[in-house]
């Protein structure tokens, strides 16, 4: 941390939280101001057949006990089908916890069948799931990468993007060999 120069920055860490006891096992690092943790599941076989890891409940105690240490922790869930089953104990762990929730998905512009192809979530069903969790509407606008929409779930926040609207063209894209045809830019790959 010491090597960190912040000047006017924010310095937030993106991790799994597997290594969080390394962090727990040190006075809290003044240079390093949050984490963004990725919880993608709150259930061991899912845990395990999609990251190839085990302990998911001593990853999501870690997630706890970074925030008690002093770490502004926020939850980061890229929903998808092959994990939507696991975004109500996601939401349940956020929830109970006290951790805001950021929400990646690619999210149809519609709910017929023909709208796009693809691993797309129904957005019927993101309405309903938090409908469900009592969810109250905030806002929502165009933002980098997506249309976002900000939610309160009994006083946390939970904010879901979809990154099947809005640009998601970056300097990246400039350099890679799909820019004439992609349109849609990295997350279209």
């Amino acid at each position: 941390s010491a090597q960190i120069e912040k000047h006017d920055t924010r310095v937030v860490l993106n991790t799994n939280a597997v290594l969080g006891q390394r962090l727990l096992s040190m006075e809290k690092l003044s240079t390093i101001d949050g984490l963004l943790a990725s919880l993608h599941t709150t259930q061991e076989s899912t845990f395990h057949k999609q990251l190839g890891g085990s302990g998911i409940g001593k990853v999501m105690e870690n997630l706890v006990a970074l925030r008690d240490h002093g770490y502004d922790v926020v939850l980061n869930f890229s929903l998808g089908l092959y994990n939507r089953d696991d975004f109500d104990g996601v939401l349940k762990f956020s929830r109970r916890n006290r951790l805001p929730l950021k929400v990646i998905a690619l999210v149809r512009s519609h709910e017929e069948p023909s709208s796009l192809q693809g691993d797309w979530v129904d957005p019927g069903w993101i309405d309903e799931k938090l409908d469900s969790f009592g969810a109250e509407l905030m806002s929502s606008d165009t933002a980098l990468g997506g249309y976002k929409s900000t939610y309160n779930i009994d006083g946390v926040i939970v904010e879901l993007k979809n990154v099947a609207r809005g640009s998601l063209r970056t300097n990246y894209c400039d350099g890679c060999e799909m820019n004439a045809s992609c349109g849609e830019g990295i997350y279209g790959l």
